[in-house]
């Protein structure tokens, strides 16, 4: 009886400090903003940003006013309405788990907000995209996780609460958390800001410090909108089966997709922002846009400039050739493919870390039959020689011609017309019968 009774006081200890540990860390995360508010290496939009270093990089963290006083609200105003909750439910406090969501939502805003994301987000095409990212796909999520609104109704007073009850039930807010209304007003967002004028709002947004704001407001706006049905912890007008919320997260994606597809796809540099910087350092303004994309579904990429943190690990080639000598041939669905020389040797690299992550696993499948292929076929006249190959990436020889999308009409006519004639010899090779 004796070691049931301390088990269970040892056991209340322990819930007891795992409570309490998130209002330990609010000292330390005030702390953090205002370290976050001294004035760093922040550029302005138009003015690029000086070539990160490792490891000074990491404390390369912005000032701006606003973005510090909303996020220090947010985290002094959950403190304080769950210490609220405490004092008028002390048996039925809010679970603690809700905490770790709330703060783990401000900290990605703050990491989108005031890091070195957006010191370089003004100089990369592909960090801005990062930003946006931690803004949709990961604080709007997670604040709503914490279920906000059911705490403020467990806060406030009798009268407040009616009064937000007429809100939350009225016909309007019903109609602007319609599921299709959200998703169409998410993908709206996405799509206007960054390809209305062909590009223009979004460039102009780059320049003019208020419309950047307006731009981040209504895209971390629209995403909330977007989970709200999806993580549906509080009281919402639309409940959706778990089935439907599947299928609703799906149609998402290609909408998404497309999106990323056309800024990857764009002949010319859509923003001139990036254009007109001037920096001798990092990929040019168009090998970076075409590495970013406004949605981890459209993208398995990274940030390829030196010495910044590889936000998304995708496209950094890790490989030990000089990256100066890099040249990009093609980035598609499938990966991306390079043209470099080593030790004066032409080579082509393919690397399937770039492709989309539903595409990933037919990537890597067809770069490891190519492989295969160059390795049976070594040795055959006009046959490039396989050079180096693992799991995710493959290394040949270069030879000199025109891949066959380019080709002209008539030289493809007489490839796939000469198809049938294909035989196959002793050795398991295929050729061009006579």
């Amino acid at each position: 009886m004796a070691a049931t009774g301390s088990g269970g006081q040892n056991a209340g200890v322990t819930r007891a400090r795992v409570r309490a540990l998130p209002r330990l860390l609010l000292p330390g995360g005030l702390a953090a903003l205002l370290m976050a508010a001294r004035p760093g290496v922040a550029a302005a939009h138009g003015v690029a940003a000086p070539e990160p270093e490792f490891p000074s990089v990491l404390l390369a963290w912005t000032f701006d006013p606003l973005s510090v006083i909303a996020i220090a609200a947010g985290v002094i105003g959950y403190w304080w309405l769950v210490r609220r909750v405490a004092a008028r439910h002390p048996r039925n406090q809010v679970p603690v788990i809700r905490h770790w969501f709330w703060y783990g939502g401000i900290a990605a805003i703050a990491a989108a907000l005031l890091s070195p994301i957006e010191t370089y987000s003004g100089t990369l095409l592909t960090v801005h995209m990062v930003q946006h990212l931690l803004l949709q796909f990961v604080a709007a999520p997670l604040l709503l996780l914490a279920a906000p609104v059911t705490l403020v109704l467990r806060a406030v007073g009798p009268e407040t609460r009616r009064a937000l009850l007429v809100v939350l039930h009225s016909r309007a807010l019903r109609i602007v958390t319609f599921p299709l209304i959200g998703w169409f007003l998410f993908a709206g967002a996405n799509w206007g800001w960054h390809l209305a004028g062909d590009g223009a709002l979004y460039d102009y947004a780059l320049e003019v410090e208020w419309v950047h704001w307006v731009e981040h407001a209504t895209l971390f706006g629209t995403a909330l909108l977007f989970w709200l049905p999806v993580v549906a912890v509080d009281p919402v007008p639309w409940r959706l089966p778990y089935p439907v919320r599947l299928f609703y997260l799906f149609l998402a994606m290609p909408q998404n997709s497309f999106l990323g597809v056309a800024i990857m796809n764009a002949a010319n540099v859509l923003y001139p922002h990036y254009a007109n910087l001037v920096r001798d350092w990092g990929p040019d303004p168009l090998a970076d846009q075409r590495h970013a994309h406004p949605s981890p579904g459209s993208d398995g990429g990274a940030c390829p400039a030196p010495g910044i943190v590889v936000f998304r690990s995708g496209s950094a080639i890790a490989v030990s050739y000089n990256a100066t000598a890099m040249r990009e041939l093609k980035s598609d669905l499938f990966g991306t493919v390079w043209r470099g020389a080593d030790n004066g040797r032409e080579f082509v690299l393919r690397d399937t870390r770039a492709a989309r992550w539903w595409t990933a696993w037919l990537a890597r499948s067809l770069c490891r039959r190519e492989a295969r292929a160059l390795a049976r076929l070594d040795g055959l006249p006009g046959t490039p020689r396989l050079l180096a190959a693992d799991r995710r990436s493959l290394r040949r020889e270069w030879i000199e011609g025109r891949p066959m999308q380019l080709a002209p009409l008539a030289l493809r006519d007489r490839f796939f017309g000469g198809i049938p004639k294909l035989v196959m010899d002793e050795a398991n090779l295929v050729y061009l019968a006579a």
